[in-house]
């Protein structure tokens, strides 16, 4: 084997952040715009049609949906669905399942729980509901970012406060501080 005088390698990945700046300073980067839902749903019916795979319609949608633009995570999810359920007709409750996400009902519960609950009980239901479900606290943080948006009632105002304690909370949990105390303050954060 001959040695090259100057190798060239490709990164690919979805958070550029993540890279050590060190390799980062070496790098040229190029970024690439989401891929449009139209398009990957396509390309998904294609991948469905031509492997036989039986999956609900709002499966698609909701692949499509939970992939934000990246279609190797779209394809990852849909063949993960098909080695887990290799023979029946995938529905959401499958997808959900697979993809260990709460249902969407099941997400409206949590909500729910911190709101009608006092912080102690919300606590120790919702430390139950992770546990049982297998979330993280950043998993209940996005649950409570993306409902708090599909909520008309909340104020600009009030949805401005809450995303800023979000994020403050999602960094102390980059910075693993106790997931503990970070639980009782996603709970006050709604308060």
């Amino acid at each position: 084997e001959n040695s090259i005088p100057h190798p060239r390698f490709c990164l690919i990945c979805n958070y550029a952040e993540k890279i050590m700046p060190s390799l980062q300073s070496r790098c040229s980067v190029y970024r690439f715009t989401p891929i449009e839902n139209s398009k990957q749903r396509d390309y998904l019916l294609h991948i469905i049609m031509h492997e036989g795979i039986n999956v609900d319609d709002d499966v698609i949608d909701q692949i499509v949906n939970m992939s934000e633009g990246d279609m190797r995570k779209s394809i990852n999810v849909l063949h993960s669905l098909y080695m887990s359920f290799e023979k029946k007709r995938i529905n959401l409750e499958m997808f959900y399942k697979n993809a260990c996400q709460p249902l969407p009902i099941e997400k409206k519960m949590l909500i729910d729980t911190i709101k009608k609950n006092s912080i102690k009980e919300a606590y120790h239901l919702i430390d139950e509901f992770l546990r049982t479900k297998s979330l993280s606290l950043n998993d209940i943080i996005n649950i409570i970012f993306t409902s708090m948006f599909e909520n008309k009632k909340i104020s600009e105002q009030q949805k401005a406060e809450i995303t800023i304690k979000l994020a403050r909370l999602e960094q102390y949990l980059a910075g693993n501080i106790n997931p503990r105390i970070q639980l009782g303050a996603i709970i006050c954060a709604l308060k």
